[in-house]
């Protein structure tokens, strides 16, 4: 069974992040899962490897190591570039050791270092849609490793030496969901570099770490982005306990109608498939003038999600009148999603007859009538 690694506070923002979950690929689109275009879909993803569609088969007869293409063992939604290898951590040749339990069964790997004999630069990339994000997180675990044992590698070149693991992860604007991993055209949202820990003395040990990285996806077209991977250092990189998610997303828009006086008994909820949200924030509230009659509405944070369901309003204008709450749902590691309002219409309900017709009294009629 494979064990999760304990992951640091994530950062406070959106998510879209790469973390393992036990045999599991999720998505929320079932017929592509992948590409979940267009408006009102969200784009969540997570792999932990376990569960090749085909069997592996062995290369260069080493029977731990696949040159399978990732997308036929893990489809959809993936590109490569060269060799991007599946790795049998427990596989019949007993190569790899991983104590820690991180990669489970399988892991991916790739030649992140160019200069590197046999010379190539492996490169992955899965594209997908992040709804209407503009801020997202990418989490996963990272290791350097080795292809075979020395003297010779297993197709016959020198052994690699490895060193501490560097991929490069670009973030593309995808519109439409289109991407060619060979001749990337859309805007570059986003750039980082990370770095993993120098191998272990057998490199074929496993030293896993956890990254945590934010990418910044304004300025996309429609939502559809591609997470590009490149190795840029450490001779060969193992990685694994891919999730890619979005945090904290309403379901848009958010409209009722409410007769006056009466409670709105609206409970905040985020859109399925979407991080949970533990809390909520509330940075603004417009009563257009309404009078509050029941409930406290406060601008507060971190409010339970019943927090406005006791609000009511009184409205004696000559027509229905909303009032707005702009929220943003707040993630368990204090990440925020993104604000949206949530719009009360309060209808006129409480005026007499008298009123919404135009017909006029005297102020002592009108103090006699019960609203």
């Amino acid at each position: 069974m494979k064990t999760k690694a304990k992951h640091k506070k994530r950062l406070q923002y959106i998510t879209l992040f790469f973390i393992g979950v036990i045999s599991t690929i999720t998505t929320v689109n079932a017929q592509n899962p992948i590409m979940a275009g267009g408006a009102g879909t969200l784009f969540l993803y997570e792999n932990d490897f376990e569960n090749p569609a085909l069997p592996l088969t062995a290369t260069c007869g080493n029977i731990d190591l696949s040159f399978q293409d990732v997308n036929s063992l893990y489809p959809p939604g993936f590109q490569q570039i060269n060799t991007v290898e599946t790795l049998s951590v427990t596989g019949p040749g007993g190569i790899y050791s991983d104590p820690s339990g991180i990669a489970g069964n399988y892991c991916l790997s790739m030649i992140t270092n160019p200069t590197s004999p046999p010379g190539q630069n492996d490169r992955l990339s899965i594209t997908g849609n992040i709804f209407n994000e503009s801020s997202i997180d990418l989490t996963f675990d990272m290791s350097a490793t080795n292809v075979a044992p020395a003297p010779t590698n297993i197709c016959g070149n020198p052994v690699y030496t490895p060193t501490n693991p560097i991929l490069r992860i670009i973030l593309y604007d995808s519109p439409g969901g289109v991407f060619d991993i060979n001749a990337p055209s859309g805007a570059v949202l986003d750039l980082i570099d990370v770095q993993g820990p120098p191998p272990n003395a057998d490199p074929f040990l496993f030293n896993w770490t956890n990254i945590i990285r934010q990418l910044d996806a304004t300025g996309n077209t429609d939502g559809n982005i591609t997470i590009y991977i490149d190795g840029i250092g450490g001779s060969y990189t193992a990685f694994d306990n891919i999730s890619i998610e979005t945090t904290g997303v309403f379901n848009p828009p958010i409209m009722e109608i409410v007769a006056c006086k009466q409670a709105t008994g609206h409970v905040f909820n985020v859109l399925e498939g979407s991080r949970p949200a533990v809390a909520y924030n509330i940075t603004d509230i417009n009563m257009n003038g309404l009078i509050n009659t029941a409930g406290n509405p406060a601008v507060a944070n971190g409010v339970l999600d019943t927090e406005i369901s006791d609000d009511a309003y009184l409205n004696l204008t000559g027509s229905p009148v909303d009032v707005v709450y702009t929220v943003v749902p707040v993630g368990a590691d204090a990440s925020e999603g993104t604000p949206v309002q949530v719009t009360f219409t309060i209808q006129n309900s409480c005026v007499p007859d008298f009123m919404r017709h135009g017909k006029h009294f005297e102020n002592n009629e009108v103090r006699r009538m019960k609203f």
